[in-house]
């Protein structure tokens, strides 16, 4: 029985606020430590040429799957929640962010992402508006808002368009060209301030194939559509947020749980790649402290299971931005005595081999075909 752990955005670059260290080498992780000193470490490259770092390629390459390069990302999400999407309409996710100046002027850059808490009640007020464009907005108090739009020949397929997150700072024209446009300049009309939404995660298709995994626990929409996508059991876990404040127990018991139905378990944890979005190197290392205590330790409590610990991207706590870099990975057999000391983090593993996704999938398959192990 195994159990895989993405940890989105854990790998990072060395951070003056932590000595020169990144996140996961500043933090205490004794159990993960143990873990690497008794099984394999490695390092792992989650994104193909040519494509931009995320989970929306990333989770499906941990997984063993391929993804198209632009994956529909809003489609996957909007499944996540249960939003309807009729085959001939379109998606896009909906982010509200800081501009310097009036939209669509030029030089107007896109300055940070707004507080989601703050602004939804704001962005919500908009839907009877949207209406007026054929557009629904399904607004989200975490920030992930949806817009779904109508067919519209000369706009599908909908050009890409940046992360809010990777273009902070830049022209909002260097984002790409929008789908729709007079919607977010009548939108950046309408909100307070200086606020405006700004449209991305439009995409070509879904991952596809077969994963060895039965169960994808995520508190993310993202995660969890992508599991519902592949028909995988993606249950409903009390306290699973997404965010920081995630229970971390519950996912746990959630996955001993599920073990007891499939073979092979996955979990997705978000709050790393939140905390480096913002900045914020030491909230980052104290999540990966507290994944170490309450998600590592009881998963890798009761000897004879396997588990796979990895990432689908890294994301810099300097600059907010995910990195396409390779990220750290660990598989051991729990219970089994470290044959020596050892760590887990960028550091440790700076000196293996990189495997890109195909060496990934045979590696993890092949751990997964081995003689089982008793649980």
């Amino acid at each position: 029985m195994t159990v895989l752990v993405i940890l989105d955005g854990l790998a990072d670059a060395p951070h003056p606020r932590l000595d020169g260290r990144t996140p996961l080498e500043a933090a205490a992780t004794p159990h993960l430590d143990r873990l690497a000193a008794a099984g394999e470490v490695g390092r792992f490259a989650p994104t193909p040429p040519g494509a931009t770092p995320g989970s929306d390629v990333g989770v499906p390459a941990c997984l063993g799957l391929e993804a198209p390069r632009r994956p529909d990302r809003a489609r996957l999400e909007a499944l996540g929640r249960g939003v309807p999407v009729a085959p001939d309409a379109a998606v896009v996710r909906a982010t509200c962010v800081h501009v310097s100046g009036p939209w669509g002027a030029p030089g107007t850059r896109l300055t940070a992402v707004a507080d989601p808490h703050s602004t939804s009640a704001a962005v919500a007020a908009l839907a009877p508006g949207l209406a007026a464009f054929g557009a629904g907005l399904h607004p989200d108090p975490a920030g992930r808002h949806l817009v779904v739009l109508p067919e519209a020949p000369d706009a599908l397929p909908l050009p890409a368009t940046l992360p809010p997150h990777d273009l902070r700072g830049l022209p909002v024209g260097a984002g790409g060209p929008l789908p729709c446009p007079e919607l977010w300049t009548w939108i950046a009309g309408r909100l307070p301030g200086d606020l405006a939404l700004w449209p991305w995660g439009m995409g070509d298709g879904l991952p596809v194939g077969e994963t060895p995994f039965g169960c994808l626990i995520a508190g993310v929409d993202l995660v969890r559509g992508l599991g519902r996508a592949l028909g995988l059991e993606t249950p409903d876990v009390p306290g699973a947020t997404g965010g920081p404040d995630t229970d971390l127990g519950a996912k746990a018991r959630a996955a001993l749980a599920a073990l007891e139905r499939h073979a092979a378990v996955a979990v997705h944890v978000e709050a790393p790649d939140l905390a480096a979005h913002r900045r914020d190197p030491r909230a980052k290392r104290d999540l990966i402290e507290r994944i170490d205590r309450e998600l590592i330790a009881p998963l890798a409590a009761r000897p004879g299971r396997r588990l796979a610990v990895t990432a689908d991207h890294g994301t810099a706590s300097a600059t907010g931005r995910h990195l396409d870099a390779p990220v750290p990975w660990l598989l051991a057999e729990t219970g089994a005595r470290p044959a020596a000391p050892g760590g887990f983090s960028e550091r440790a593993v700076a000196a293996a081999p990189v495997l890109d996704r195909a060496a990934w999938r045979a590696r993890l398959s092949a751990r997964l075909s081995a003689v089982a192990v008793p649980c």
